[in-house]
């Protein structure tokens, strides 16, 4: 379907009523007025840890730095200040602590991001970051915009004038940082990296402070805090001994007084004693150039307190692509039940080797990650690891694909299903909410998942499933770089496999999100659609064939060649019957009725419309009955001159969509045929008022219709 090729509007109007059913009043969406309601005041700040002492010099710091920005009413730019600093020296640990301390001088709220500079795994990218803040800031996950400028844009609006602390974490690049940065005054950003951010220094004047491991006197201070003073004053000597082999490493302190405070009849000798008969061990404890052989050593200890089955899934926690895990998904990474998840994700919690990330969700620190995934390279066979990461991604399609069933009824027969094990735990999604808020903390994950499984060929057909269950949410919330990166890793390993039906049908999804995508490429979808039809062609596949030239057809009416639009969807049509229950003959229809509408073909328009709504009806085609047919009878109408119809059929289906999240493009074309059909009814107010709400919703998601409903509002 196409954007609608509209009339002139001269004149305005308000944005009262636009029809008695009263449903576009009841739409709110951004260029009118806000479409979400206030949140609360976020405070997103994790708990400060506990036994923090030390970092005077640098406590000292911060707070002149907050000085400079509570005294400075004039001040021209944000304050922000870079904490850098090895892995492992406490940079969070001081951030937080700071932040805890001075939060409640910003009455507008605190955000906090874990950026994942430093791996395993991708980096958190600044659109993720700004998707969490966002809705931290109020907007839900649906409404986000796409792309890094307008999520970065709607950020900055939404921290105008506010006075708000920002705590960007294990940042890696200062291109990872600046589109989270505010544009106004106001705000404090406190940043911490392994990287010096020498670029952030120098193009936004932020303060750099370099942390370095504690000195003797505040690493002494600190386990005795931490440990108690009765035990750290019974033998200094064996407290400086294990100081030394910590390397004065805060994180390394840490652990080791948890196994003395945590565990009974374990003295500091006898975790001095433990470390002493691991001369290898000493050996990386002392590479004071090697952060992650530091950490290393001092994780073992750790590690070799825990029983086995605690052991085994801590090391498959490192196997996990995403931010934080949840419960659910652990327990199938493992291979567990979820009351047998609970209990070793608690002792895991308590040993301080995973976190809590909120309710029943857990993250591993990034070294602490590297270290169970090396763990589980040398522990488990390649055989286990297989399993467990099978188990992982076939309990990411299963949730998505019991998501769909409530948001979706089932229309489309997925062409490569593949059995699931019986065994996952299952979430039970009782509503569309159920369901939008597991896509909220999901999402980045999902991603994950899915690019991480697209590598590997013996789940090819399990990752072809996934996507195909998460394109529709992925589209509806912006995500098309996902989105186009994971098809296009599933197209190359297809043709590296020799999957030719795969890489077929792949090439056509990739066609259609290349063309649909705000960043059109049309004739790279052209190149991508032709090449999956000529394969369709070659393999005799009638399905993929009629989605080539559907996509094809999809791009000429955009282009308003509607003659070789009509052309490709007659030679689609017969190779459609009875793919997806008669739902793609129906698509079809649907895309002739809106040629013939263009091209003036009155009554034929509406006899596709007909054919279309049977077709759908009998696929039990949900969504396409709710938006794509009602759309099609609409322009029928209007071709007709029958105006007050086409009003009539898009307020039905606005009020049908007004209770289904995620639809906001569907929504934004029905707004705009029905001012099409106002201006032809003569009101202008009406139709004004349709436009204003269809331009803020194509704003949204920046589709180049956008500058013509403008031209149309001033009269052009």
């Amino acid at each position: 379907m196409d954007p609608i090729h509209t009339r002139n509007l001269a004149g305005g109007g308000d944005l009262g009523s636009v029809v008695q059913a009263g449903t576009i009043q009841q739409l709110s969406v951004m260029g009118t007025n806000r479409w979400w309601s206030a949140p609360a005041v976020p405070r997103q700040l994790p708990q400060a840890m506990p036994g923090f002492t030390g970092r005077q010099e640098q406590l000292a710091f911060l707070d002149a730095q907050l000085r400079v920005e509570a005294q400075d009413d004039r001040a021209e730019a944000v304050v922000i200040t870079a904490v850098d600093g090895t892995g492992g020296v406490g940079k969070t640990t001081l951030a937080l602590h700071w932040a805890r301390k001075v939060e409640r001088q910003f009455p507008d709220g605190s955000l906090f991001v874990n950026l994942r500079g430093y791996g395993p795994g991708a980096p958190l990218s600044p659109s993720e970051a700004l998707e969490g803040f966002l809705q931290a800031l109020g907007v839900p996950g649906e409404m986000i915009p796409p792309g890094i400028e307008s999520q970065a844009g709607l950020y900055r609006s939404l921290l105008a004038g506010k006075r708000m602390l920002i705590v960007l974490d294990n940042a890696n690049t200062p291109s990872q940082v600046r589109p989270l940065l505010p544009g106004d005054p106001g705000c404090l950003v406190l940043v911490t990296s392994r990287a010096s951010l020498t670029g952030l220094v120098v193009n936004t004047s932020a303060r750099r402070m370099a942390l370095d491991l504690l000195g003797p006197d505040e690493a002494r201070s600190m386990l005795g805090t931490l440990i108690g003073p009765a035990i750290s004053a019974a033998d200094p000597g064996q407290v400086d001994e294990l100081i030394r082999l910590c390397a004065r490493l805060p994180l390394a302190l840490r652990i080791a007084a948890a196994r003395v405070t945590e565990i009974d009849d374990l003295t500091i000798a006898d975790l001095i004693a433990e470390l002493a008969d691991e001369p290898a061990r000493l050996d990386t404890l002392s590479m004071s150039d090697d952060e992650e052989a530091t950490v290393r050593a001092v994780f073992d200890g750790s590690y070799r307190m825990l029983d086995a089955a605690a052991s085994r899934l801590f090391r498959l926690l490192g196997l996990f692509p995403g931010a934080d895990i949840s419960t659910h998904a652990a327990a199938a990474l493992a291979g567990l039940d979820l009351a047998a998840t609970r209990r070793l994700l608690g002792k895991l919690a308590t040993a301080h080797l995973i976190e809590p990330a909120g309710r029943h969700r857990y993250r591993l620190h990034d070294l602490l990650r590297s270290y169970a995934a090396e763990r589980a390279g040398r522990e488990n066979t390649q055989s286990e690891r297989e399993q467990a990461e099978r188990r992982l991604v076939e309990w990411y399609a299963q949730q998505v694909a019991a998501g769909k069933l409530v948001t979706h009824p089932p229309s489309r027969a997925d062409p490569f299903r593949e059995p699931l094990a019986d065994d996952l735990p299952k979430l039970a999604f009782s509503s569309i909410d159920d369901v939008t808020a597991w896509w909220d903390q999901e999402t980045t994950n999902v991603s994950a998942v899915l690019r991480w499984s697209a590598t590997n060929m013996a789940r090819l057909k399990l990752t072809v499933m996934l996507l195909y269950g998460a394109t529709g949410t992925f589209t509806r919330r912006g995500r098309w770089t996902d989105v186009v990166d994971v098809v296009e890793s599933t197209v190359a390993a297809a043709q590296r496999s020799g999957e030719e039906l795969i890489e077929a049908h792949m090439l056509c999804q990739l066609a259609e999100f290349l063309w649909d995508m705000p960043e059109r490429n049309a004739d790279r979808a052209i190149e991508v659609a032709t090449r999956g039809l000529a394969l369709a062609e070659r393999l005799g596949r009638t399905s993929a064939m009629s989605w080539a030239l559907n996509t094809l057809a999809l791009i000429s009416i955009a282009q308003r060649r509607y003659d070789d639009a009509a052309g490709y969807l007659h030679r689609a049509r017969p190779l459609s019957a009875g793919y997806q229950n008669g739902r793609m003959e129906g698509v079809i229809e649907g895309n002739l009725s809106e040629v013939h509408a263009c091209l003036g073909n009155h009554e034929q328009s509406l006899e596709h419309a007909e054919r279309e709504l049977v077709l759908r009806r009998r696929a039990d085609d949900v969504e396409g009955l709710e938006f794509a047919s009602p759309y099609h009878f609409a322009l029928a109408y209007q071709s007709q001159g029958r105006n007050a119809e086409a009003v009539k059929i898009c307020n039905e289906a606005l009020s049908r969509l007004n209770k289904r999240r995620g639809h906001l493009r569907s929504v934004g074309r029905l707004l705009d045929v029905m001012a099409e059909s106002f201006v032809e009814l003569g009101d202008r107010r009406q139709a004004a008022a349709c436009w204003e709400k269809a331009l803020a919703i194509y704003d949204v998601f920046d589709l180049p219709r956008s500058a013509e409903i403008r031209a149309h509002l001033r009269g052009e």
